[in-house]
């Protein structure tokens, strides 16, 4: 039988490399491991840290993060050097080139590394676990579609709703999982001026990748990775995360998104009448179409055009920016359209089958 010694838990112990204090419940990181990852981070911004050590500095930057709680999106695209594209072909000896979004992520590192050395134990909690029966929830969807005509993006939430058609240069190389990221964020963004800062936002999404991104920040793919951190780079959609939960639905629930995205405005006047609700047309912020343009020339700039889509129509018609409003009986429903096509475009939706 042990002394009783190795029976009792002292004030602290250090296991792990981790110094924990029991009795304070926090957990610090000691000072000579974030020194150790500072100046490893300074080399690799300069480009003199073999591709052997820059191994080791993320294993370092991963026992950090975690004692500390940091989010995952700090190891996004630092383990580019690893990947059958990296320094890792050539061997353990070859310095380690960052790239420009390596080198903003690095820049974050040195400063939470300056700012924390360790977290308190109640750092693990999540928002969500917390009972909060006393709130009101507004719920929201959103959707995005390539194999309409014309192919569009948008999101609804209790009669208000957004929508942007997407050109074929968009289509040609963004993939939709990219896309339907985008619509969950840009629905944070239009929906959340409109809520109170009392009540929760719940956001819902057809894609099982969305979620993955935006709660959990587990993506692999570099598109959903440069959506994700454009969309971080917008102060709107961080105050709407602060405030809002994500969600993963069902394709058969998410009913009025996907009527918006595909631009079935005749069905989706009808949804809104069995709803017994007014919809409201809300405009694109400038803001959205900046990150659009950014993920896009992103695309672009790794020149890995999409595979052609073969369930796309090939004649879409993309509806200018500047739509007109027409109303669409029996609502007076505010929606886009395109003066090109006329009402025969509109008479074409009534021949459309309901959705099974």
């Amino acid at each position: 039988m042990a002394i009783p010694e190795k029976r009792i838990l002292g004030t602290w112990a250090l296991w792990l490399g981790i110094l924990i204090f029991a009795q304070l419940g926090f957990v610090v990181v000691p000072r000579s491991k974030l020194l150790r990852a500072t100046v490893a981070i300074s080399s690799t911004i300069q480009s003199c840290l073999t591709f052997d050590e820059y191994r080791s500095l993320i294993g370092l930057l991963e026992h950090i993060r975690h004692a500390l709680c940091l989010p995952r999106r700090l190891m996004h695209g630092l383990y580019t050097p690893h990947g059958p594209l990296g320094e890792a072909r050539y061997g353990p000896a070859t310095p380690v080139l960052p790239s420009p979004f390596m080198i903003i992520q690095l820049k974050q590192w040195l400063y939470h590394l300056s700012g924390s050395a360790g977290s308190a134990f109640t750092s693990v909690l999540r928002r969500s676990a917390l009972p909060s029966l006393d709130t009101i929830i507004y719920s929201a969807t959103s959707d995005a579609a390539t194999d309409s005509v014309p192919p569009g993006m948008g999101g609804f939430m209790h009669g208000f709703y957004w929508y942007l058609a997407l050109s074929d240069e968009i289509i040609k190389w963004i993939h939709i999982s990219v896309l339907e990221l985008l619509a969950t964020g840009f629905s944070a963004i239009v929906f959340h001026p409109l809520l109170p800062s009392s009540v929760r936002l719940s956001l819902g999404a057809d894609a099982l990748a969305t979620p993955y991104t935006l709660v959990r920040e587990t993506e692999r793919s570099a598109m959903l990775t440069a959506a994700h951190h454009a969309l971080l780079n917008n102060d709107t959609f961080v105050l709407a995360s602060k405030q809002a939960d994500l969600g993963h639905l069902r394709g058969d629930a998410n009913l009025v998104g996907d009527t918006i995205s595909r631009g079935k405005w005749i069905l989706f006047a009808r949804l809104c009448r069995d709803l017994r609700i007014r919809p409201n047309q809300l405009h694109l912020p400038p803001s959205c179409l900046r990150i659009l343009s950014s993920v896009l020339q992103t695309a672009r700039d790794r020149g890995i055009p999409l595979r052609p889509n073969f369930y796309q129509p090939a004649s879409a018609l993309i509806p200018p920016h500047d739509y007109a409003l027409y109303l669409v009986p029996p609502l007076h429903l505010q929606v886009p359209f395109n003066p090109a096509v006329g009402s025969k475009r509109t008479l074409s939706y009534l021949s459309q089958p309901s959705p099974s």
